[in-house]
């Protein structure tokens, strides 16, 4: 039973990422790699593929990283796995934040929150266009004004 031994080895291979002991994870994937390939186990060569790469982003080997996620996300999504091909772009980004590529993804964060200062809700900050430009005196007359107005001099509607 191969696929059953490939399988345990996987798991192991996953526990040593997680405890952080890289080489031995990486000689695990390397090894039971080829007997998901030709056993024909498509999503579990994907994610002992992802795993590599993980291993590898996590041991510096950026480039067999690149090679090992590329091939992951090809067979996540010959598998019409969008999870598995989501965990490999996160991984992805992973890699070119650690290359130092991420100058895109700050600029585009920079962007979001000044915009999201300048069109902020109004359920955010209710009070926001009668406070903002008046001093500490005019806020609390207007807070006088609007919430304490005491209900025996409220003006009288004519008849």
């Amino acid at each position: 039973m191969p696929h059953e031994t490939a399988l345990a080895e996987r798991e192991l291979a996953d526990a040593y990422l997680e405890l952080n002991l890289i080489p031995e994870a990486i000689t695990i994937y390397e090894r039971i790699e080829p007997t998901f390939e030709a056993l024909e186990m498509p999503f579990e060569q994907a994610w002992t593929l992802a795993h590599h790469g993980r291993a590898s982003l996590l041991h510096g080997k950026y480039d067999s990283a690149r090679a090992l996620l590329s091939r992951a996300r090809a067979l996540f999504v010959a598998e019409d796995n969008p999870v598995g091909e989501a965990m490999v772009m996160v991984l992805e980004a992973w890699r070119r934040y650690a290359l130092g590529a991420a100058e895109g993804s700050r600029h585009h964060r920079r962007r979001e929150v000044h915009h999201n200062r300048r069109h902020r809700r109004r359920e955010d900050d209710p009070l926001s266009d009668g406070l903002r430009s008046r001093s500490d005196h005019d806020r609390r007359s207007w807070f006088r004004a609007v919430y304490q107005w005491p209900l025996g001099r409220l003006p009288r509607c004519q008849k």
